[in-house]
């Protein structure tokens, strides 16, 4: 077995500076309000154009999916670190 694959973690991540996942989990938060926006002056138009309302919707919901998990991560290692 090579050295690598000894020390290499078991899960498949990246490690990131805390700060770093912070940063990165306020600008997703301003990305989502962003196109939660844009998302109501499609509804306040006079006509409605469904195919951007479904995909601004998917587009919502992946960046919120992205925010739980780097909130889910950043608490989980904060529990970790005050143990």
């Amino acid at each position: 077995m090579k050295e690598t694959e000894k020390t290499r973690p078991e899960n498949d991540w990246i490690p990131i500076p805390r700060r770093v996942a912070i940063i990165a989990a306020v600008a997703i938060l301003c990305v989502i309000a962003d196109l939660t926006g844009e998302l109501v002056e499609y509804f306040q138009g006079d006509r409605l154009p469904v195919i951007r309302i479904i995909i601004r919707c998917l587009v919502i919901a992946g960046w919120g999916i992205s925010e739980w998990y780097i909130v889910e991560r950043l608490w989980s290692t904060r529990k970790m670190k005050h143990e």
